[in-house]
């Protein structure tokens, strides 16, 4: 097995408001929101939390996905009251990714983007969005005021999508927001036919061409985990020569890119 992963600053953003950590067994993305005083800070905290809660997770544990949410959100909260750091800061997407077993467990938090590379070729992408580009944070389970600011936000439903390309055909799968009852979205995922999983911020929606036009994600995501190899530091190596390709094309990214992969064999 190996854990890779590499993240951009985008042009809009005077520093990478994205974090990325990993464990033996897993991956922590979290992708701070632009318009928070401090969220680099948060965003470091909750996905440095997130792996030391979720170290050597068994997917039998008697504690939920939700449960584990919830301890990474309340001490992250602790450590932010140490630090005499605004609350605000943690309004930040998690996206964990971990393997155990026979199982990858994938966990959306706000929004985000995975990938499943199988070994038969076949590739499914679960993308989870917010139309209002409002992602409903962890962090709004500390306070009733937070969850009903966002509450009050209109038109902004939370819409997952998974797209299955097989054998050179798309399929798209479109659940109506009214799936969505909470904060957090969990894939409890079969390995036996998987052969890298990858996992994305919302970054990953904000390429645009030379002419100013919106690129769709899923051209840049089938162009990112476009591997030569999979040895140590891949991720790092794709990432870095793809971006590389596009500015030269003049093409840019406005929003901070993180990616992070667990590759099986």
């Amino acid at each position: 097995m190996v854990i890779d992963f590499y993240r951009a600053t985008g042009d809009s953003h005077q520093f990478c408001e994205d974090y990325i950590c990993s464990s033996d067994n897993g991956v922590f993305l979290s992708d701070g929101c632009s318009s928070a005083k401090n969220s680099e800070i948060g965003s470091k905290i909750l996905a440095l939390t997130a792996r030391k809660y979720f170290y050597g997770y068994d997917v039998e544990s008697i504690y939920s996905i939700d449960d584990m949410l919830n301890r990474i959100i309340i001490n992250s909260e602790k450590i932010i009251h140490d630090l005499d750091v605004n609350i605000e800061a943690l309004f930040a997407t998690l996206i964990t990714l971990m393997h155990r077993g026979k199982t990858l467990t994938l966990s959306i938090s706000g929004d985000g983007v995975a990938t499943l590379v199988k070994n038969d070729g076949t590739i499914e992408i679960y993308d989870i969005e917010f139309s209002a580009n409002a992602p409903r944070y962890l962090a709004y389970r500390l306070s009733s005021e937070f969850r009903d600011k966002f509450d009050n936000i209109k038109y902004n439903p939370c819409i997952y999508r998974k797209i299955i390309i097989k054998d050179g055909k798309e399929i798209t799968t479109e659940i109506l927001p009214s799936y969505f009852k909470n904060d957090n979205k969990t894939f409890c995922i079969d390995i036996e036919d998987v052969k890298t999983c990858v996992i994305f911020s919302d970054g990953v929606k904000s390429f645009l061409s030379s002419s100013g036009n919106n690129i769709p994600m899923l051209d840049i995501v089938l162009d990112l985990i476009k591997f030569k190899n999979t040895n140590q530091g891949f991720v790092q190596r794709r990432v870095s020569r793809f971006l590389r390709e596009k500015a030269k094309a003049g093409i840019s990214h406005n929003d901070d890119l993180s990616v992070a992969a667990i590759h099986l064999g």
